[in-house]
């Protein structure tokens, strides 16, 4: 959840703005909006308000101050849904971690004021203690580092930075340096991916944990056994999961144990542990992911192969073999030799050695086997290649995460209570 963070505590300390005029406007208990199994509190809208107010440079106009409300109230709600993602996905924060964090927060709070007696009196203005503090601190500790794990998991592996977008980067900033070495490679790749039989083998192992759960084994020690996530679930609202998982599982009887199920995540068996409602129930999975098999592996090295006989014919062929569209990928990069030294000596030397038109071994490259053919070697300026990676890597990361995190509140069960903030979501399952 979006807490009050250290700077702003220590602003609203520094300004003696009180959590008591909080409570005299009866805002405390009042519920804004509903984000799925949470809920987002008044009291806590209008303190983080009061700490940005405390932190501007100027008084806000009226029309300032709504608008800060709104983007306040929206981050409250994309928090509460990330770190519910987060959850989801059996993320979690150490307590080592979450201690050393809030360890560290208090430090430089207290570090703030001359003495403990004044940092104590300090928080008393504003009917707080450190004890409050701690718990103020470590709830906003655990909800950031549950998203930057999930931010992680979601992203850092998927965006690629080509050396074609630094080489454009560095043109356009006019910045130069040494004389590097370059590779101008196309990798072809097959990707391990699950045939119908390895599918059909998941499927007939969920139907027998099925059978075994029915027939009275506990279904939360099948899970912890077999399952892929934790099995429990909690109390989960119709909207929250996968349209197909959903379908199923709120149409099971209280005890009663499901098919198997076909979700992206994989195969699931379900068992409804208490119907709450038409729309809420206490639910418990086993998920069971769908992995490559042995065949599916021969299929990737049958497709290389093929490719690789291909190239060998014609170095200049278009990588086209209809039966592996599946699975086989053809794509050109540009490699820096000195980052190959460093990473990957092995391949580095085989493609400095290398003619036009070379093609290496096979290799894992990327989740996949892969060769690679080497199309041109040259020389180019190098610039502060690292530094330029990073900036178009933080770039990319920050315009995929907001598209995601809308994405994910757009899917998310949203009610919102005040008419005021009501239309600034984007749509999705519940009331906006």
């Amino acid at each position: 959840m979006l807490r009050i963070t250290l700077t702003a505590i220590l602003t609203l300390l520094t300004f003696g703005a009180t959590a008591q005029s909080v409570v005299d406007q009866g805002l405390v208990d009042r519920v804004i909006a509903v984000v799925n199994d949470d809920v987002v509190l008044a009291s806590e809208l209008s303190t983080t308000v009061q700490s940005y107010q405390a932190q501007a440079d100027r008084s806000l106009s009226p029309a300032e101050l709504e608008q800060l409300s709104y983007e306040v109230f929206k981050q409250m709600v994309m928090t509460r849904v990330l770190v519910q993602e987060a959850e989801r996905r059996g993320l979690e924060v150490t307590y080592r971690e979450l201690e050393e964090a809030v360890n560290q927060q208090l430090t430089q709070a207290r570090a703030m004021y001359p003495s403990g007696e004044e940092f104590r009196a300090a928080l008393a203005e504003i009917n707080l203690n450190e004890a409050m503090l701690e718990d103020m601190y470590r709830t906003e500790a655990r909800d950031q580092m549950l998203i930057n794990q999930l931010m992680t998991e979601q992203y850092n592996h998927r965006i690629n930075i080509t050396e074609e977008e630094i080489d454009e980067y560095l043109e356009e900033h006019e910045l130069t340096g040494e004389q590097r070495t370059v590779f101008k490679l196309r990798i072809v790749s097959a990707r391990e991916l699950p045939g119908g039989d390895t599918e059909d083998a998941v499927f007939e192992q969920a139907r027998e944990l099925a059978e075994r759960a029915r027939a009275g084994e506990d279904f939360l020690e099948l899970a912890e056994t077999y399952g892929e996530v934790k099995g429990d679930m909690g109390i989960r609202r119709l909207g929250e999961l996968t349209p197909a998982f959903e379908q199923v599982a709120f149409a099971l009887e209280q005890g009663q144990v499901s098919d198997p199920v076909r979700t992206s995540y994989g195969v699931h068996v379900i068992k409804m542990l208490e119907r709450i409602d038409d729309e809420t129930a206490h639910l418990a999975q086993i998920q069971l992911s769908i992995e490559a098999g042995e065949a599916d592996r021969r299929r990737a090295l049958a497709a290389l192969a093929a490719a690789r006989e291909l190239l060998v014919d014609d170095p200049a062929a278009v990588v086209e073999l209809p039966e592996y569209t599946d699975i086989l990928e053809v794509q050109t990069v540009k490699l820096n030799q000195s980052e190959l030294q460093a990473n990957d000596p092995l391949l580095a030397s085989q493609l400095a050695e290398m003619e036009s038109g070379g093609l290496t071994t096979d290799r894992p490259y990327e989740g996949a086997l892969s060769f690679m053919q080497l199309l041109d070697r040259y020389q180019t300026s190098a610039g502060d290649r690292e530094r330029v990676r990073q900036i178009i890597l933080d770039g990319k990361m920050q315009r995929e995460r907001e598209k995601w995190v809308v994405e994910l509140v757009s899917e998310a069960y949203v009610d919102v209570k005040d008419a005021e903030f009501r239309g600034i979501l984007p749509d999705g399952p519940g009331t906006r």
